[in-house]
């Protein structure tokens, strides 16, 4: 079976919702429970990764996704799912699971 990659793409140089919109997916926490939630949902290899576009190595290996959020006025962060981009903007766990399941099911991981 194919390991599905989940990467959640922010940056932190970006203005955020002053009233804590979102799920703060920087916490070791946050990315702990939607593990455990995922591989109790779905049993399936994967990889569950943040990545914050402050970074320099980070933004160098997303740079092609970097282009087409710019010219898409995408807002961060990004769901990306093996490569594509998924969902742009906050997002919490369920819209995670709900985007892994739509994916499975049409074959995408």
């Amino acid at each position: 079976m194919k390991k599905t990659i989940i990467t959640i793409l922010d940056d932190s140089r970006v203005r955020k919702c002053y009233a804590g919109c979102g799920v703060n997916w920087s916490k070791k926490e946050e990315l702990d429970s939607a593990r455990e939630q995922i591989k109790r949902q779905f049993h399936d290899d994967f990889i569950l990764e943040y990545l914050d576009m402050a970074q320099p190595e980070v933004s160098e290996k997303f740079s092609k996704i970097v282009q087409k959020a710019k010219h898409a006025d995408i807002l961060y962060p990004l769901l990306i799912i093996n490569g594509d981009i998924r969902i742009s903007g906050d997002f919490d766990l369920r819209m995670l699971t709900d985007m892994m399941d739509a994916s499975r099911e049409l074959g995408i991981v």
